[in-house]
């Protein structure tokens, strides 16, 4: 068995209402400059570049403490991993050269030229290809994860800031410092297809894969703006507090965190209705954000005061005489891990369920629905038993690793997580 399957066995329960009550829960001091923040799901291991001291902190997202760090390149900024392969990307600003790291060994095995002045880096897991923003030739250097070498550089609109990627539709959209325009291109033929215009220069780039949405953050208008990734255009404007930069979505409970970096706090927007709902303090010049899906825990840098904030999304459940309450509900799924099939299992000690307010999906790790179970029309107990025989919604069998089941009962949620072992 793949050693990273048995990491993850245990019930991750998310229970509660849409809107989220997110806490600060931990303060890592790192010292430097922390900027870049990426989280390996599948290790629980994040990884910090520090633009001062040109290396990389590694920190055990059980203990919040910093464990190891790793030298790279001049002023490195921006940073991402494949959870698929394990390794993780740095772009090194003054450098010209994406550092790649082996995730297993925390050590770096090569090290890939790129254009003037890279910033920011994203990995399409899926593809194995990782693109990177070169802020001062206007262009994204496509990289091929296999072979470490820039196979393709993609002209955009001006000063590229940030890179969001849609693993479904296989669509990059690039934010762009010098014009009112995200550049989206086609992660098939690595070419622009199109560009879309915004109210203002662009930020970060934040993408919620299941809901296809796209969030771009706009530090000039402090606000953020939602595009729908189906017709690539503006279908809303989210006003958040002072100079937005970080934008992140979280795949299992759909809210996006905002980092505010003049305001020193985090704006939580409810994906549903795409408004803000809650406000956060963290420390100075909050920057980049990245979330862990299967801890429901993310991870803030803030440069100013050379810390790494970890916050924890935690939904709040309604108590009321006309709802489910949280302890009405119970999740098991057997055997897990599992080889060919498992029995998805739910309890609801309640006469109020109603079979069309409630769903079950599987997820993978990078937040894909795979697919959509149906509940049995004749419910006559309160246990319901679904088999899930481990294929996705075309009836192929899905490959080795961890997924995620989710139910949906009433307006709360039950997650637990599932290994495939092939």
């Amino acid at each position: 068995m793949d050693k990273r399957l048995s990491i993850f066995v245990g019930i991750l329960l998310l229970a509660g209402l849409s809107r989220a009550q997110v806490e600060v829960v931990d303060t890592i001091e790192v010292g430097g400059e922390p900027i870049g923040v990426s989280v390996n799901q599948v290790t629980n291991k994040i990884y910090v570049t520090n633009y001062a001291s040109n290396d990389v902190f590694v920190i055990d997202g059980m203990t919040n403490s910093v464990i190891d760090s790793i030298e790279v390149g001049l002023s490195p900024l921006g940073i991402s991993i494949n959870l698929n392969t394990g390794k993780i990307y740095v772009a090194n600003g003054e450098s010209n050269s994406v550092s790649v790291i082996d995730g297993e060994t925390d050590s770096v095995i090569a090290t890939v030229p790129a254009g003037s002045a890279p910033n920011i880096v994203e990995v399409n897991s899926n593809t194995n290809k990782i693109y990177v923003t070169n802020y001062y030739a206007d262009t994204i250097s496509v990289i091929d994860g296999e072979t470490n070498s820039v196979i393709a550089a993609i002209a955009v609109s001006g000063r590229p800031t940030d890179i969001g990627i849609n693993w479904v539709t296989n669509k990059i959209y690039i934010g762009n410092e010098d014009s009112l325009w995200v550049s989206v291109i086609d992660g098939e033929t690595d070419s622009l297809i199109r560009t879309i215009l915004v109210n203002s220069i662009s930020g970060g780039i934040g993408v919620n894969v299941n809901t296809n949405k796209i969030y771009v953050a706009h530090y000039e208008n402090d606000d953020v703006s939602v595009i729908d990734g189906e017709t690539d255009s503006v279908i809303a404007i989210i006003g958040v507090d002072g100079y937005p930069v970080g934008i992140e979505a979280n795949l299992v409970t759909g809210k996006i965190y905002v980092a505010n970096n003049d305001s020193c706090n985090i704006s939580v927007i409810d994906g549903e209705i795409d408004s803000v709902i809650q406000t956060i303090s963290v420390g100075k010049w909050p920057a980049f954000i990245s979330v862990n899906d299967s801890t429901n825990r993310f991870y803030v840098t803030c440069g100013d005061d050379g810390t790494v904030w970890v916050l924890e999304d935690k939904t709040g459940v309604e108590e009321t005489s006309n709802r489910l309450k949280v302890t009405d509900c119970k999740l098991e799924i057997y055997p897990n891990p599992f080889f060919q099939k498992t029995v998805i299992e739910f309890r609801v000690q309640s006469s109020k369920f109603k079979k069309e307010k409630s769903r079950i999906q599987i997820y993978d790790l990078i937040g894909r629905v795979i697919r959509t179970l149906p509940i049995p029309i004749n419910r006559q107990s309160s246990v319901t038993k679904i088999v899930w025989d481990g294929t996705d919604g075309l009836g192929k069998k899905v490959c080795s690793g961890i997924y995620f089941c989710k139910l949906e009962v009433e307006g709360k949620v039950l997650t637990q997580k599932m290994c495939v072992v092939r």
